[in-house]
């Protein structure tokens, strides 16, 4: 279903840029500051969600996975400072939940349940792989490309990793527009070849970690695919602050408009009318005992 989703985006916005040259100016934007460059967690907030799906070769040869996480606060330990994250995994026919860290300088996963051990695993492996090289630590890359490599200069290089055969240099090297279930991206493409097929991930200026990676192992004999993902979905859904209801009611709120946050039920004292948010379990012994009545008043 997800496949096919993804088709019928492809295929009208494919038809829309045919038709309406104004498409172009629709390509996703977020509200962050384009200066063109970029680190990992670049405007990560309280509410921030992403999903991926993803596989890495270290998991099962590759068997693909979807992982969401939702900034939902954050906390300090020692010096340092980190995001608390909501993690939901669906493989196969399961779901597994937990929560996850992520250090405020890095986005690093650093403290996470033992049940999402092996996917946060193979997240820092593939989705968070640049930061452990350079884009990270708050510290900005430019995303100025230059294709020549010939002609590069210390501040093109992002990532330099020592290889057989002398070493691999990742950086900025191409613009591009890419597609992924979550949208359409103006992207940098971060490349590399050390032998036969080529690696790329892509870098939105507006997303704060990549939207799409595929990236194959280095080896000299024969390669194989090390990790891919791609971006399905990302937003904000900060709960909004709701009052208590009296306070709601001395702001001027009618006491049948309160609001209650989730999971909790509107109900009304029998005697004065006022209002009470409460769990359904809760209203029903408040009803038997005569505290409240069914209906609004």
């Amino acid at each position: 279903m997800r496949y096919l989703k993804f088709l019928i985006l492809f295929f009208g916005l494919l038809f829309s840029f045919l038709i309406i040259p104004e498409a172009f100016s629709q390509i996703i934007s977020d509200p962050f500051v384009n200066d063109n460059t970029w680190y990992m967690g670049k405007g990560l907030k309280i509410g921030d969600y992403f999903s991926y799906g993803l596989c890495h070769v270290e998991y099962h040869y590759c068997k693909e996975f979807q992982m969401d996480f939702k900034i939902i606060g954050e906390t300090q330990l020692a010096n340092e400072s980190f995001w608390i994250s909501e993690v939901k995994v669906e493989e196969d026919n399961r779901v597994i939940t937990g929560k996850m860290q992520m250090s405020k300088l890095t986005a690093e996963p650093t403290i996470f349940d033992v049940e999402i051990e092996e996917y946060v695993n193979a997240f820092e492996s593939s989705v968070w792989f640049l930061g452990a090289f350079g884009p990270g630590m708050g510290k900005p890359v430019s995303l100025e490309t230059n294709t020549n490599w010939n002609d590069r200069e210390t501040k093109d290089i992002w990532v330099s990793i020592d290889f057989i055969g002398g070493p691999i240099l990742i950086g900025p090297t191409k613009q591009e527009t890419v597609l992924t279930p979550a949208g359409l991206f103006n992207s940098t493409v971060a490349s590399w070849k050390p032998s036969g097929h080529e690696s790329n991930i892509w870098i939105s200026p507006f997303i704060s970690f990549p939207v799409k990676a595929k990236v194959w192992t280095h080896v000299a004999v024969e390669q194989v695919i090390e990790y891919e993902f791609e971006l399905l979905d990302y937003g904000n859904k900060q709960e909004k602050k709701i009052l208590p209801p009296i306070k709601q009611v001395r702001m001027g709120v009618n006491h049948t408009q309160v609001m209650c946050v989730d999971k909790l039920n509107l109900i009304f004292k029998a005697t004065n009318n006022s209002p009470a948010c409460v769990k359904s379990s809760t209203a029903q012994k408040l009803l038997e005992r005569g505290w409240t009545v069914l209906g609004n008043p």
